[in-house]
């Protein structure tokens, strides 16, 4: 940082020598050649320094602000100061080319001399799971020291991966490392020396700050007068990173929304991560969702389930479903959400814990399937779920479960991880695939890094449902194990976020049992897992320790859950019926159970073929997104020299995202002209306003054929206002996305969609039938004489249509013919592929 000081003086002074760690002396040797470097950094070497070079004056850096910056207007506009090797920056850029397409962006999560700043400043690296998550990126470790113990974690725990490489240190070979942020996009870190070194190359660079920074970050503003490159979020609460994380999310969101999208591959919005949820068992299951949709092929971004349940506004009435005023508030409240739900192709929801009842974060899942399919056309999918309406097996004429069926028949696919649930979806008439939770799939990958031991000890954990009137059973059940000698072990543990009733039935069974019990607080899913493998027995009203238990050969016994899935499970895997919290005789019921699970040895709870099975159905999970993800990267076949059809993958067109004159739109680039007309002028037939002003009322109700991209269709949206509709019909599946990405964008909620030459989804009856490009057909006609026939539309012609003059034929119409500029300047004269275009004809039928 106090080297931005040197320019200064080395320009008013004869000669300037600069002394600094060897370290560092081939880079001020490049970014400062106008002073002499001598690198040695002992004071008998600096003595030596002046007398030899008669030097007259001395400073420590962190000095030269005393004489040159004493007041925040010393400051002159910060440029970049330090030069990085180009070799070197070169080596990088091409290392990073070769690990994605999207953009490079380097994390660091560690700083402070000290234990107390380190505290302060650090941010654990599993808290940056939102981050990570960001479509259209490739992170990059860019902290110094060794952390491939923590990236590996990372890795194992979330399926996130950080590209790091380890030829390089940052601490000792300090050129190599400014070249590895000099090659970056964009460096987002806590408060270290890596922010100074990369805003001192003018990278762009965004710090997050504790609620008590260090001096030179000042307070209350977003820039620093060091630096032009730095952007800073601060904490507004000591210790509490979540908002602080969010917002920086939220603006990279924005910053990818805003470059151009070559994207290479289709995205996906995981949306309800539980990787840092309730216990350890959510995060292994969100973990195999993630890498799972990356292993497709998707870009993935994430939405965590701490943003479901905190989100506003709140279903007050199941109306609100379809109430378009409710819409509205909820997109005002939820701009990053809609945004993404926007952009991404796929909405893929997991629903594991969440849906059942009405509870305020079921609602929540529901609605944002509900709209992502509704109002965005999307391919929605929930997954990796029980659903029980009521939570109870009696629900199918209930005012719930039709509001659960409302959804559910909407939605393109759904996986249900246990026969029960299955069976009452098939019976209530919703469309669902049998499956099984993701907890087999994580465990058959990481199977070989759980350390195993001599059994020992037996394992209790709680369940959603436990009763405070059943602890002196349990209590009573602990002495009595203890009695033979025994160890109980109580487990809990969660990255974040740790399950409430998990921490309440520990802290009133370890008062019941005054302390004399093992409270095992798991650190990581390692450990977590690692209990459950090495304990002769598991007593467990949980889904995913019971499911993990048995997948690492431990037996189990189980107490009842809040809905029937547990039962679901022993369904498919065998096994008794789940002993009740409530039962009179639940200490009898126990002891018995363990007693004849603890006496000799034990079988495995799974066999081998069964253990296939589970993995088998909890592939069932991603058999849609698979399907989907082949129907968007549609191949093109090609005959080869030999005859033979090979596949040729469809290379996505690059894609813009601008501010036009309609409003801001995403399209693609191609010879149209409408995209040639948006790129180059940022408007297309911009007097059709006009032409709509005379011919359009509010409130009228608009059916247009052929609605492309949505630029018309966003016209016609506001020209008829929300008392008004328009009813968009496109065929093209990606310009179809692009229609609905724009409508979006531009806050459109008055557009209904229907997809055929057909009236099935059509009113009974318009104002306006418009032909945009499209041909007059008799399929069209015949919509028109007998659909609309009461209500008499205006036909309105956009562009040179196919039929043009049996289409002024059509009886009972006047038919006037305008000339509408598709762009002012020269109608696109110096447009290539525009030139031979005339001005957009418009034909405009008016019923006499």
């Amino acid at each position: 940082m106090f080297a931005s000081c040197f320019s200064e003086l080395i320009s008013q002074a004869t000669a300037t020598f600069i002394s600094c760690e060897p370290r560092l002396e081939h880079l001020f040797r490049r970014s400062f050649p106008d002073a002499t470097i001598l690198p040695g950094y002992s004071l008998e070497q600096l003595k030596g320094y002046v007398k030899s070079y008669d030097i007259d004056l001395c400073c420590p850096m962190g000095d030269i602000p005393v004489y040159t910056r004493q007041q925040l207007s010393d400051f002159k506009d910060p440029v970049p100061y330090l030069k990085p090797e180009p070799a070197l920056v070169t080596k990088w850029r091409q290392r990073y080319a070769e690990i994605g397409s999207g953009i490079k962006i380097g994390v660091s999560w560690e700083g402070g001399k000290n234990a107390i700043q380190k505290r302060n400043r650090s941010i654990p690296l599993a808290q940056w799971i939102g981050l990570f998550d960001s479509a259209g990126v490739e992170f990059v470790n860019v902290q110094y020291g060794d952390c491939a113990e923590q990236l590996n974690a990372l890795e194992v725990e979330t399926g996130v991966e950080i590209y790091d490489w380890p030829d390089t240190n940052g601490l000792k070979e300090t050129d190599d490392f400014a070249a590895k942020l000099a090659a970056l996009d964009l460096v987002i870190s806590i408060d270290n020396s890596t922010v100074h070194l990369a805003a001192s190359m003018g990278i762009e660079t965004w710090v997050m700050l504790p609620m008590v920074p260090d001096w030179r970050w000042l307070l209350d503003r977003e820039d620093s007068p060091w630096y032009g490159s730095i952007k800073l979020f601060r904490q507004s609460l000591a210790n509490d990173w979540d908002p602080v994380l969010q917002q920086v999310v939220e603006q990279l969101r924005g910053k990818t929304k805003a470059i151009p999208l070559n994207q290479s591959r289709p995205t996906a919005l995981f949306i309800n991560d539980t990787s840092n949820w309730y216990h350890w068992g959510c995060t292994a299951t969100s973990s195999v969702i993630r890498r799972r949709l990356k292993q497709i092929g998707y870009e993935l971004d994430a939405i965590p389930i701490k943003q479901i349940v905190n989100m506003q506004p709140h279903i007050e009435q199941f109306g609100d479903f379809e109430s378009e005023s409710f819409f509205e508030k909820f997109k005002q409240a939820n701009h990053s959400l809609l945004d993404a739900l926007s952009v991404h192709d796929l909405i893929i929801i997991n629903g594991e814990g969440s849906i059942h009842g009405i509870s305020t974060t079921s609602l929540n899942l529901l609605y944002i399937a509900h709209i992502a399919k509704q109002w965005f056309g999307k391919n929605v999918q929930i997954i990796n779920h029980s659903c029980y309406p009521l939570e109870l097996m009696e629900w199918q004429n209930s005012v719930e479960f039709n509001l659960y069926r409302q959804v559910y028949q909407q939605l393109d696919y759904v996986a249900i991880r246990e026969p029960i649930s299955h069976r009452l979806m098939d019976e209530g008439g919703i469309s669902n695939s049998l499956s099984f939770d993701c907890m087999p799939l994580y465990i058959e990958q990481y199977e070989d890094q759980i350390e195993k031991k001599e059994r020992s000890g037996v394992v209790l954990s709680g369940s959603v449902c436990w009763l405070k009137d059943s602890l002196d059973a349990i209590a009573k059940l602990v002495k009595y194990l203890q009695g033979k000698s025994i160890d109980v072990t109580v487990l809990i543990g969660a990255r974040e976020n740790m399950a409430s009733d998990d921490v309440g039935f520990v802290n009133d069974l370890y008062a019941q049992l005054d302390g004399n019990i093992i409270v095992r607080v798991a650190s990581t899913l390692q450990e977590w897992l690692e209990t459950l493998a090495n304990t002769k027995l598991l007593i467990s009203g949980r889904f995913h320790h019971t499911i993990a238990a048995a997948m690492l050969d431990t037996p189990f016994v189980l107490l009842n859950s809040n809905t029937p899935k547990l039962d679901g499970v022993l369904e498919l895997i065998g096994g008794p019926t789940p002993i009740s919290f409530s039962d009179p005789e639940l200490f009898d019921k126990l002891s018995l159970a363990i007693d004849e699970k603890l006496q000799g040895d034990v079988d495995a709870p799974l066999s081998k073929q069964k253990k296939q099975q589970l993995l088998d159905l909890a592939e069932v999970n991603f058999e849609a997104a698979e399907r989907y993800f082949q129907e968007l990267s549609q191949a093109d076949y090609v005959d080869n020299e030999a005859g033979v059809n090979e596949s040729v993958a469809t290379e996505l067109p690059q894609r813009s995202l601008e501010n036009t004159e309609h409003g801001l739109l995403l399209f693609d680039h191609d010879e149209s002209l409408i995209t040639q007309s948006l790129l180059r002028y940022g408007e297309y037939a911009i007097d059709i306003r006009t032409l709509f002003a005379q011919m359009l009322e509010k409130g009228s109700a608009i059916v247009e054929f052929g609605s492309g991209i949505g630029v018309i269709t966003v016209e016609l949206a506001r020209h008829v206002g929300e008392q008004g509709k328009v009813w968009a019909e496109n065929r093209e599946p990606n310009e179809f996305l692009l229609l609905c990405a724009n409508l979006a964008l531009n806050e459109i909620g008055n557009v209904e969609f229907f997809d055929s030459v057909s009236d099935v989804d059509l009113p009974e009856c318009c104002d306006v039938v418009l032909l945009n490009g499209t041909p007059w057909t008799p399929e069209l006609e015949n919509i028109v004489r007998n659909r609309f026939a009461s209500s008499r539309p205006f036909i309105m012609a956009l562009g040179a249509i196919e039929g043009m003059e049996k289409l002024r034929q059509f009886p009972n119409y006047t038919f006037v013919e305008y000339e509408v500029d598709v762009a002012r300047p020269d109608n696109f004269k110096d447009v290539a592929v525009a030139s031979d275009n005339p001005p957009l004809l418009c034909l405009v039928g008016v019923p006499t």
